[in-house]
């Protein structure tokens, strides 16, 4: 792997970390309302998985929520509303899914810079879209399945 390739790498991810930051959406009045309605259903859910053992969601998301916060307060209410007829009602799964936009990519990216050996940029931009659409793909399955 040629130093020129890391380069690429790396600022490829950079590029798309702002290009993320940048499309985040601000809070609005919908979002504020979304956040008041839903308060007390997250409150059982939260009890709910408290009592089963499964993987914390909120730890998971914090990195996440820190990145999310230099933007807006609150996610997106459109994302939190399909993330709920997927099944998903904790805020902390928006994060979460805000998190798998910037990973898959970066992830992907990086395999193919690794595993490629001809052609890596075209792959290496292939990959990183694909990854880029692949959460919005799997969330889109998640709700018509579910």
């Amino acid at each position: 792997m040629t130093p020129m390739t890391i380069v690429l790498a790396l600022a490829s991810f950079v590029g798309f970390l702002l290009l993320f930051l940048l499309m985040l959406p601000r809070s609005t009045a919908q979002s504020a309302l979304l956040e008041q309605v839903t308060r007390d259903a997250r409150a059982t859910a939260q009890e709910k998985t408290a009592r089963s053992w499964r993987l914390d969601t909120d730890l998971l998301a914090k990195p996440f929520s820190a990145i999310r916060k230099l933007m807006t307060p609150a996610p997106d209410a459109e994302l939190v509303r399909r993330l709920m007829l997927a099944g998903y009602k904790k805020p902390a799964h928006a994060d979460i899914f805000l998190g798998a936009r910037l990973a898959v990519p970066a992830a992907l990216g990086i395999l193919v810079t690794l595993v490629v050996s001809s052609n890596v940029i075209f792959y290496f931009l292939l990959a990183v879209v694909l990854g880029f659409f692949f959460p919005d793909f799997w969330l889109s399955h998640a709700i018509t399945s579910g």
